[in-house]
């Protein structure tokens, strides 16, 4: 059985949000921004582990460039396709085990 990394449990939330800020906005007509809309839930969710200071997975999540960088694994982000998006699956997993920040409730989609 292959065993799954807890790091890449994080990226669904960081994936959601840059897709947040890349998508057109469902709810009206104002634009998303990501130091409005994105970091400050990237801040409070995964800048611990995927911040300047550590990098779990080679992961930074502190500006919009390195989120879309991706980290070891790969870009964590499908621009357009949110649903796709390996850190959206992470951050909405039921799974404790297959969610991240695996101590938080999945984000509501």
């Amino acid at each position: 059985m292959r065993h799954v990394n807890p790091i890449r449990l994080l990226i669904p939330p960081i994936v959601l949000t840059v897709l947040l800020t890349v998508c057109p906005n469902a709810h009206g007509d104002e634009v998303v921004s990501f130091d409005d809309h994105v970091k400050p839930i990237l801040q409070r969710r995964c800048l611990k582990c995927h911040g300047n200071d550590e990098q779990q997975a080679d992961l930074n999540l502190q500006n919009y460039a390195t989120l879309m960088k991706g980290g070891s694994g790969g870009p964590v982000v499908k621009a357009g396709r949110p649903t796709s998006s390996v850190m959206f699956q992470a951050i909405t997993a039921k799974e404790a085990a297959a969610r991240m920040p695996p101590e938080s409730p999945p984000l509501p989609v």
